[in-house]
């Protein structure tokens, strides 16, 4: 069969309802998808024995995307077709950095088996850890070193934390070759999981892979989820909805669905199977108050876009300062290869020969040689059939009709996805300006709009 799209779904708080079941209404959804020759994939982090508790054999789903992308199985026979292991190099230090710590935490074995595990715990056991040892007593062992020492290698570690978020910073700075992907606790809101993977594993990754695997194009993509670890999902594909129980802040990035325990699923795929909606660009817009992080969120979408790896092309626009850390000006960087060339200097530290395009307020000089640059990073992106292309940033000489204006119109014309930055003043006048009539708005200052 040929494939006209893939929706993917997560499990718990999206697809089931509050009590764990699954409405008729969403089962007809699916149906209703596999008529229209659309992948029905189920993306969870349960492990793939935990899912089926939940999800039975003859539901109409086409793939299992399990332990938050670690595997990937047919839905019908649970055949393995994909599958990611942290080495054993890994373990140990691991071990070590969660019981320095003093976290309850658990290291689950390699795929198909990752539902068992060696669980460690803090001087008080956590209520999770209690719950997950009374339920699953008969997967679980008491860990040591020593037993971790036998293992050639695991799927996952999962830790205990009251304080999350900021380990997991801490974390990605000390193992950056893992992954490290933050869950809401399903027993205890306000625990958070903390699950770390091989590099390559997460449910976007998943996404991705099984996408490029099936041929399926990009652009008729569309997911649904809930939480946390949902997000490099949602971000991945062409459209993303978030159902109405999910944090505020995930509900600011995507379009919103009705509550999981009304049907949100069914309602969000059929919104986007209607006539002119799926495989429509939903181009991005990027905002937010000075010194917000908006390049940098643009930097880190692009990691999630560029799967699998020449999906999206484009330039970042990076603050340049001298060796005493006074700030001059701006240089391009090429997302993809991390090349750099000289774009904007304040006035005062114009270079010799420098080649002046554009100046603005007698403040800022912009150089011919980076309009090229961007440019050719353009016809570059074009001849490599790029899907989804960046621009940092659009402000007053775009809202005018200089500076990257013919490029903003190339690349909309081009049918590539277009995520750009934009001065938050200026939003509306460049929605306007350049007529991008189906986009989203991120915010970083919290709001969000379609």
């Amino acid at each position: 069969m040929k494939y006209e799209g893939m929706m993917l779904t997560d499990l718990d708080g999206t697809f089931l309802n509050a009590n764990g079941k699954i409405s008729q209404e969403n089962i007809d959804a699916l149906d209703f998808l596999g008529q229209h020759k659309i992948v029905r994939a189920a993306c969870t982090g349960r492990t793939l024995n935990s899912a089926r508790e939940v999800i039975a054999y003859d539901l109409p789903f086409d793939y299992l995307i399990f332990s938050s992308g670690a595997g990937i199985c047919s839905f019908k026979d649970d055949y393995i077709i994909c599958r990611h292991e942290i080495p054993q190099k890994y373990v140990l230090p691991l071990a070590d950095y969660f019981l320095d710590k003093k976290l309850d935490f658990s290291v689950h074995f390699p795929i198909p088996d990752n539902h068992r595990f060696y669980w460690f715990s803090g001087a008080v056991p956590t209520s999770d850890l209690e719950s997950r040892l009374f339920y699953l007593k008969e997967f679980a062992e008491k860990g040591s070193i020593e037993k971790l020492k036998k293992l050639s290698s695991t799927t996952q570690f999962l830790a205990i934390s009251k304080n999350g978020t900021e380990i997991i910073q801490e974390m990605k700075q000390i193992f950056p070759e893992l992954s490290v992907i933050r869950t809401t606790s399903p027993i205890n809101p306000e625990f958070t999981w903390i699950e770390v993977f091989s590099k390559r594993v997460s449910k976007g990754h998943g996404a991705a892979w099984l996408c490029n695997h099936l041929g399926i194009k990009h652009n008729h993509t569309v997911s649904i989820g809930n939480d946390y670890n949902d997000m490099e999902m949602l971000e991945w594909t062409n459209d993303a909805y978030a159902v109405s129980n999910a944090p505020k802040d995930i509900l600011a990035r995507y379009k919103t669905a009705p509550h999981h325990n009304e049907n949100g699923f069914a309602k969000a795929i059929y919104e986007w199977l209607s006539e002119g909606n799926r495989g429509e660009h939903t181009h991005r817009i990027i905002t937010g108050r000075v010194n917000s992080g908006k390049t940098g969120s643009l930097a880190e979408d692009f990691k999630k876009q560029n799967l699998p790896i020449g999906n999206a092309d484009g330039f970042a626009c990076v603050k340049v300062r001298t060796a005493d850390n006074i700030h001059i000006g701006y240089d391009l960087v090429r997302l993809t290869t991390a090349e750099k060339c000289e774009f904007i200097r304040k006035i005062q530290y114009l270079p010799k020969n420098w080649n002046e395009a554009e100046r603005l307020n007698d403040n800022y000089s912009f150089c011919k040689e980076g309009f090229d640059f961007a440019k050719r990073i353009f016809a570059e992106a074009q001849i490599n059939d790029v899907k989804h292309f960046y621009i940092d940033e659009v402000a007053h000489l775009e809202s005018r009709g200089a500076g990257f204006s013919q490029l903003i119109k190339d690349c909309l014309n081009s049918g590539m996805k277009l995520t750009i930055v934009v001065r938050e003043s200026l939003v509306e006048v460049v929605i306007k300006k350049y007529k991008i009539d189906k986009y989203r708005i991120i915010n970083l200052n919290g709001m969000a709009m379609e």
